[in-house]
């Protein structure tokens, strides 16, 4: 029997009712970091990072009575754990947002100003490679297949590169 399959029946069990396979399924998530690829591609920082790991065994824990067993168990955490990142980062966004009354238009417009020139900034620190894809995706619009023809390479390095760029500008402008 391989991982996947010995966490499908466990997932299975845990889902029937079996507090035991439960306990084994969330050490199983837990020490192979199942849910971090999922969290990681929405999630920058390291510990926004953890603590929404620790939220998914939480999510699971509740909900594991939900999985059907029809698809992978890790297909549904992946869900799970995407679904935790997205709520995240609306709440952050919310907590962020300033209402337009407890701003002046002058603060607005410098604040726009200062944000661009982090974000320039932000994008000037990058490698090469990873600077070159993200400014033709991000600044000039080009798609993937455009970009890979341009810089003769796959579309899944640029994938990659374009990833792993915004990833880096993004903890970039965290750290301003």
């Amino acid at each position: 029997m391989t991982q996947t399959t010995d966490i499908d029946v466990l997932a299975r069990q845990a889902a029937a009712g079996d507090p035991r396979s439960l306990d084994q399924l969330l050490t199983v998530i837990d020490n192979e970091r199942l849910a971090r690829p999922a969290i990681r591609s929405l999630i920058v920082d390291d510990t926004d990072a953890d603590d929404l790991a620790q939220d998914v065994l939480i999510k699971v824990s509740s909900g594991i009575t939900t999985f059907k067993g029809d698809a992978k168990f890790t297909t549904w955490l992946y869900t799970v754990a995407r679904n935790c990142a997205i709520s995240h980062l609306r709440r952050k966004r919310d907590d962020v947002q300033l209402r337009d009354d407890d701003v002046s238009p002058t603060q607005r417009v410098s604040s726009i100003i200062s944000s661009r020139h982090d974000i320039a900034a932000a994008l000037r620190d990058l490698p090469d490679h990873y600077r070159e894809v993200v400014m033709l995706r991000d600044v000039d619009g080009l798609s993937y297949g455009d970009i890979a023809e341009q810089l003769t390479i796959n579309i899944g390095t640029v994938r990659s590169r374009l990833a792993r760029g915004r990833a880096m500008a993004a903890q970039s402008l965290l750290t301003t």
